[in-house]
């Protein structure tokens, strides 16, 4: 069972990014949030994934973390 503002949270990240966005960068969820990267980075239940040299955020977790 979805957090209660799961949808809702998802809804306004596909109108923000795009519907067929699947992944963000860091920098870009921060903003939306409207605090620094670093803040999320050190947030142990922020979901972030590493590809390459820099961070990623997949739009469906960002959505949970955010319910």
């Amino acid at each position: 069972m979805e957090k209660e503002n799961f949808h809702e949270n998802l809804t306004a990240l596909h109108e923000r990014f795009g519907k067929e966005t699947v992944f963000i960068n860091l920098s870009h969820a921060a903003k939306y949030c409207g605090i620094d990267p670093r803040t999320l980075l050190a947030d142990r239940t922020f979901p972030r994934k590493k590809m390459g040299r820099y961070y990623k955020v997949a739009l469906i977790s960002f959505a949970r973390w955010l319910s």
